[in-house]
């Protein structure tokens, strides 16, 4: 009787560390998504706010020709 104690306490030991793996894997991988989401829209609008600025420029160029 007391190897088998062993062996429930080794094989809950290996279910916890592959848990644990998951678990920590997708937390990063969530982490990961939501600050590449975050970086990816502010990229969007500096571009949109460059653009603007461009357009900008151009069209008081034109005007006082």
């Amino acid at each position: 009787m007391p190897g088998e104690v062993g062996t429930v306490s080794t094989a809950w030991a290996v279910f916890s560390v592959i848990g644990g793996t998951l678990i920590g894997s997708a937390i990063s991988t969530a982490v990961a998504f939501y600050t590449q989401n975050k970086n990816l829209k502010a990229a969007k609008t500096q571009r949109d706010a460059d653009r603007f600025e461009s357009r900008k420029a151009k069209a008081y160029s034109l005007f006082f020709k």
